[in-house]
């Protein structure tokens, strides 16, 4: 059986160096010699195909489970700080991780395979084959929410709030289980016809490699703060990339279009610059300004909702296949 590297569908023998189904040329696709070698085998049961996305800790590879027969991707935990300066230096039997990195990407798909919800994928297993540590999750089909955002165009307020909904909630839940994003990006978010759904959780503390003493000052939930504010104001604003942080400043916000709530504003541009107020840098505080839903939790469908929520709130939770099921706070539409 052959399969196509990149939809995964099997290929006849002959002319199978560019899949008829999709266009892929296996002979023009390349990886660097510490990747996993595409089309080969991960501990005899994960077919590799082609890398979907790197960062500084890891690849994301499209796979096939030939035991489940399905398709998959493959994280593997590859710290770039762990590499040699010079990469002909590199020995394939050596790990790119520390035993602390190890313990901690464990931790954390650990906590992530225990938690149900649509906007996060569901984690099949994780372990350690030769020295590779990796973690199979669900394919999550759907473009990059910089490749929606590039596609789709800008967002209004309400309109970026609903799509980024199902991201805050998985971020909240995560948080709540002592398990952080680290890297999030509009590229480690996946949107799919119904929702948005992260990925590629980093699984290791990124502290010591933050060479931004500001940065470095964070603790791992303000970190994802701050990224998903510049995410937020990313689809916002229309722009595929996030927005940089140096620019997150009182001129930044003069701007009278899109619209952005005052309050909205102040708690922004609080985030980035902490040493002029105390602000509360955190999901909850997000939740709290931003959303204006207070502290939520989430349930399946057919669950009482024992408040009434914002339309924009329950709209979103509907089409993530979750309904609100409890408001503490006051809610304003």
């Amino acid at each position: 059986m052959y399969l196509c590297l990149s939809c995964m569908n099997e290929i006849p023998e002959q002319g199978r160096d560019v899949c008829p189904l999709c266009g892929f040329s296996a002979s023009s696709y390349h990886v660097p010699m510490h990747w996993l070698e595409a089309g080969s085998l991960l501990n005899q049961r994960y077919y590799i195909g082609k890398a979907l996305r790197t960062d500084d800790y890891g690849i994301s590879y499209n796979a096939y489970d030939v035991v489940m027969q399905r398709r998959v991707v493959i994280r593997q935990l590859m710290v770039r700080s762990r590499m040699p300066s010079d990469i002909t230096m590199l020995r394939r039997d050596e790990p790119f991780f520390t035993l602390q990195h190890a313990e901690s990407f464990y931790q954390t798909y650990r906590e992530e395979a225990d938690v149900e919800i649509s906007s996060l994928p569901r984690i099949y297993t994780y372990g350690r084959c030769g020295n590779v540590l990796y973690a199979v999750e669900e394919f999550i089909p759907g473009a990059t929410l910089a490749q929606y955002v590039k596609d789709s165009g800008a967002k209004s307020f309400d309109g970026t709030k609903k799509l980024l909904l199902p991201v805050i909630i998985a971020l909240k839940l995560l948080q709540s289980r002592g398990v952080h994003h680290g890297n999030l990006t509009p590229d480690r978010i996946i949107k799919t016809d119904k929702s948005c759904v992260l990925v590629d959780l980093t699984g290791v503390d990124t502290t010591a490699d933050d060479k931004n003493r500001d940065q470095a000052a964070l603790t791992p939930e303000q970190k994802d703060v701050r990224h998903f504010l510049r995410i937020f104001l990313s689809v916002l604003y229309g722009s595929e990339t996030m927005v940089d942080a140096a620019i997150i400043n009182e001129e930044f916000f003069d701007r009278t279009e899109p619209y952005l709530p005052e309050d909205a504003k102040q708690y922004i541009y609080q985030a980035f610059h902490p040493e002029e107020q105390q602000t509360d840098i955190s999901i909850q505080g997000v939740l709290n300004v931003i959303f204006k839903c207070g502290e939520i939790a989430v349930g399946k469908k057919n669950q009482p909702i024992q408040a009434i929520p914002p339309k924009f709130l329950t709209d979103a939770a509907e089409a993530s296949g979750m309904a609100v099921d409890k408001i503490i706070t006051s809610v304003t539409g």
